[in-house]
């Protein structure tokens, strides 16, 4: 009786051991079926990203799961635009050699990164900066495409640099909004080796100077505004590292376009452009060879693109198109340039062929859509450029009155168009909530809060301009609203609405 118990108790553990070897085995795919729903369906990279690499803590001798898992976290890394992706293909190709598809399209992926092989189709790389802790503009990319510079908002406007293969950013200079060192700087241009960024720089009203940093965050000055010069924009650095290409602006407004010499801050001038005051976008850029400029020029409304010798000579036209044509970029081997072209149905990128500074046929279209794009730089690694997004909306939310504590979650207001609205303010009586629209033409909105239809009224100002709205207000009596509105210029105006007769009132402030 006891040798029977015996035997039916081994029989009953090894049966439990199969059971555990067997859930054991189900659970690395069970996980990696997981990871590729969250990447492939849900389109949650980082989520998919945390998932692999679990499978390949935990299950590191299921090589045939950990090379695929080490492969599509490269896959992830590339889609969110981060050169980590290059390490994870590296592992799968070095370490995971038996694993012969996986090698093959590892190996693929990165020919794609180190750019050995040409892809198979345009590749774009979407990277949010608001997403690197805080807000960087004017960015502008490494010649090696790993980093990126721009600007940093947080404790004052520095220069800051986001590393694309550590997914972290480093403030290159450390000026202060309040307190000491006080600074601003603007427009961040890198060196042809990647390891200075030139840059505009201002601690004194009127003061204007470019500054040239490591990145370790060592400064020296490499000009400062002499007499009768204002602003100095940086927008190219030499390949050969002896001249930056700058716009030089004088006393009276107007840009001109030079080199300034790296190393002894020597200014030489190019061409006087017809731009004054402020700042009209249309850029310039240096070819490879340093032999020419390629730059836009004209009125406001009409800019055209011209090509000049940096050694003398004429200017010539490259492109006169009835519309503007503007921010022209080289390519870093001297046979292209591209261009941004305003028609009448959006922004389109354009491309034309170079030889000896000179077009070789005509424009031809590259990609449409590039409204609201400032195209900043070329690298080997492709065409940075910055797509700023305004979104503005108003959200409701419900309190508890007596604690003020959020008694529900914000849920956007029942109107359309969205993405343009601001400025959201009760009536007195809280029957109407009053917002500023401006998605095709700027208007103060009259929502009821019982359901009926909204009253529009044109806002009939010669320059809107959404930041600088700074209040919508209610008259005592709910009889009319009012604002006050600041243009490109700086001059602010009030402006009054009466509700009844729906006429405004304007006085300059």
């Amino acid at each position: 009786m006891k040798q029977k118990l015996f035997l039916l108790l081994v029989i009953f553990l090894t049966t439990g051991i199969s059971s555990i070897v067997a859930q054991e085995n189900q659970d690395y795919k069970v996980l990696f079926e997981k990871a590729m729903y969250t990447m492939e369906t849900k389109a949650d990279l980082k989520e998919a990203i945390t998932l692999f690499e679990s499978l390949i803590k935990t299950y590191p001798n299921e090589k045939e799961y950990v090379a695929k898992a080490l492969f599509y976290v490269g896959m992830c890394y590339e889609k969110l635009g981060n050169l980590k992706a290059r390490q994870y293909y590296e592992k799968v190709i070095n370490n995971y050699g038996d694993q012969s598809e996986m090698v093959q399209l590892a190996q693929i992926r990165l020919n794609r990164i180190l750019k050995t092989e040409k892809p198979a189709s345009e590749e774009l790389s979407v990277i949010n900066l608001y997403e690197k802790g805080s807000w960087m503009e004017n960015s502008s990319l490494s010649p090696d495409g790993t980093k990126i510079a721009g600007i940093d908002y947080s404790i004052g406007q520095n220069i800051s640099v986001y590393d694309r293969l550590t997914d972290k950013a480093q403030m290159i200079t450390k000026y202060k909004w309040t307190s000491e060192p006080f600074g601003i700087t603007y427009y961040p241009v890198w060196s042809p080796d990647g390891k200075e960024i030139v840059y505009m720089f201002t601690d004194t009203p009127g003061i204007w100077e470019l500054q040239v940093s490591t990145l370790q965050g060592k400064t020296r000055t490499l000009i400062k505004n002499e007499h009768n010069v204002e602003k100095m924009i940086p927008k190219q650095w030499s390949q050969d590292g002896n001249s930056i290409l700058i716009y030089k602006q004088d006393s009276i407004g107007f840009y001109t376009i030079g080199l300034v010499a790296a190393k002894s801050g020597s200014f030489k001038a190019l061409h006087k452009t017809q731009w004054k005051d402020r700042f009209i976008k249309g850029d310039a850029s240096l070819s490879p060879d340093g032999k020419f400029v390629v730059f836009a020029d004209g009125q406001k409304e009409n800019l055209d693109l011209f090509i000049i010798e940096t050694e003398g000579g004429t200017t010539t036209v490259l492109s006169d198109h009835p519309t503007n044509e503007s921010e022209p970029l080289w390519s870093p081997d001297g046979k292209h340039i591209v261009f941004i072209r305003e028609t009448k149905g959006g922004s389109l990128l354009y491309g034309i062929e170079m030889a000896e500074g000179k077009p070789v046929g005509q424009p031809f279209l590259i990609k449409e859509g590039m409204q609201d794009v400032d195209l900043i730089n070329w690298t080997e690694h492709g065409i940075n450029y910055d797509l700023v997004l305004d979104l503005r909306d108003i959200y409701s939310l419900p309190l508890n009155p007596e604690t003020g504590i959020p008694a529900g979650v914000p849920k956007p207001i029942n109107y359309t168009p969205t993405g343009s609205n601001i400025c959201p303010v009760w009536s007195h009586d809280s029957k109407y909530l009053a917002f500023i629209s401006y998605d095709d033409k700027p208007e103060v909105v009259i929502l009821p809060t019982n359901g009926m239809e909204a009253r529009h009224y044109t806002i009939s100002i010669s320059e809107f301009w959404a930041p600088g709205v700074q209040d919508l207000r209610w008259l005592p009596d709910n009889s009319g609203v009012g604002f006050t509105n600041g243009n490109s210029l700086g001059v602010f105006t009030a402006n009054r609405l009466n509700l009844t007769t729906g006429k405004w009132q304007d006085w300059t402030l």
